[in-house]
């Protein structure tokens, strides 16, 4: 978006020529995170019966100005349908009442099953799925994506990933929803997952967690994930949260991690001060990419004060 007076970005995929029904969504795991009204993340997985209900899913539910939390609710008994609207590729998600507490009903908006939403590069895996979009009048601007769940298998969670997450929190007196990002390579090794070689990267201008502003560069991040069920997993207290070193200062979050396929995951962090919502995903061979370069701007960091 160009427009003077506000700013977006996004992506926009193709359906193909596919006609979509109801038995084009199988199962999956949902990611979708809202900050504008209200704080919010919401990640979950699901299981159809082809015909427009979900016969068995949990979802993980953050609303940070809202007070609102779940972790690992069951979402079974819901319904979705692509039929209704009459416009191909276009329906509703509707989370069944008070089963993702505040979330409730969902635009959904399939995509090509040839294409691979997080990495349309990828023609291999993750393939199809659908962009979702928060349509509760308590919970406007909420927008993600269903991902295809293929491999809930825990031992192939495994090897080197990238992942990421937005942060905003709570922590700093000064903002209301203050925020944060981070970058960075883990490993999961023998059930460990932790940051390796450089680390991860965090940008924290607003001093929501040490005090100080600015880029720190080469924090850990560890955990062992609990495994509760097949492709759902937790990091929480007091038995093995995600311990963090941030610009020298350590803490801890709560987490759970959603398994869609070996090669992407999602993790939403679950305290009530602070939510964050991102991906984790397989890295692949990058033997024979040409090397890039590039002119950097600078962007001001808006204030969610």
């Amino acid at each position: 978006m160009m427009d003077t007076a506000d700013t977006a970005v996004g992506s926009a995929f193709g359906q193909g020529s596919t006609t979509f029904h109801n038995a084009s969504l199988t199962s999956g795991v949902f990611a979708m995170i809202g900050q504008w009204t209200s704080v919010y993340a919401t990640v979950g997985e699901f299981t159809t019966n082809g015909s427009g209900v979900i016969t068995a899913g949990i979802a993980d539910d953050n609303e940070l100005d809202n007070g609102v939390g779940q972790a690992g609710g069951s979402i079974a008994n819901s319904t979705y349908d692509l039929i209704t609207s009459g416009i191909n590729g276009y329906g509703s998600f509707t989370l069944a009442s008070g089963a993702d507490k505040d979330v409730s009903l969902l635009g959904l908006y399939m995509v090509d099953p040839a294409v691979n939403i997080n990495d349309p590069n990828n023609t291999s895996t993750d393939l199809g799925g659908a962009l979702i979009v928060d349509l509760d009048s308590g919970l406007p601007g909420g927008m993600g994506v269903i991902t295809p769940r293929t491999d809930t298998t825990a031992a192939n969670f495994n090897g080197n990933y990238a992942a990421g997450f937005q942060n905003i929190n709570q922590f700093n007196l000064n903002c209301s929803d203050c925020e944060f990002d981070r970058v960075g390579v883990f490993t999961m090794s023998a059930a460990e997952l932790s940051t390796a070689g450089v680390g991860a990267d965090d940008s924290d201008p607003l001093r929501t967690l040490t005090g100080a502003a600015g880029e720190s560069k080469g924090d850990s991040y560890s955990s062992t994930p609990a495994t509760v069920s097949a492709g759902y997993y937790q990091m929480v207290s007091p038995n093995s949260p995600l311990k963090a070193t941030i610009n020298g200062t350590s803490g801890t979050f709560d987490a759970d991690i959603y398994q869609a396929s070996a090669t992407t995951l999602y993790w939403i962090e679950i305290d009530t001060k602070s939510v964050f919502l991102g991906p984790i995903e397989q890295q692949g061979s990058h033997t024979g990419m040409p090397a890039a370069s590039s002119q950097w701007r600078k962007v001001k960091q808006k204030n969610r004060s």
